[in-house]
């Protein structure tokens, strides 16, 4: 009795926490505006618009494209990275969906300079 009632404890205990992740895998959705640079850049105060040699050079040694947001000071990952080299150094708008500080991109648009 005390094994069955341990292994539907431990049952259930699976089934409650594979469904918590599933549920905060998805992340939280929204839209973000900022530059396209790199996480290093960004640490380094060296995020600049229309700067793409920067980004490009610290990726290539084995920084991740990040979206810098000058407005709140936020650096966030930015998925799928193969896209991002085109859109180094320029202003854009985000959207898709926040995981810790990783943004996975649904839709990525190029704002005109002030």
């Amino acid at each position: 009795m005390k094994q069955r009632t341990l292994l539907a404890i431990v049952g259930l205990s699976i089934v409650a926490i594979g469904g918590w992740s599933l549920t905060h895998a998805a992340g939280t959705p929204g839209t973000w505006k900022g530059i396209i640079t790199d996480e290093l850049c960004a640490k380094n105060g060296l995020a600049q618009a229309d700067d793409a040699a920067c980004p490009q050079h610290c990726v290539a040694e084995g920084s991740k494209y990040a979206l810098y947001s000058p407005t709140d000071n936020k650096t966030y990952v930015l998925n799928p990275q193969e896209k991002m080299a085109e859109l180094a150094g320029k202003r854009v708008n985000v959207k898709g969906t926040l995981d810790g500080n990783v943004i996975t991109v649904a839709n990525i648009t190029v704002t005109p300079k002030k």
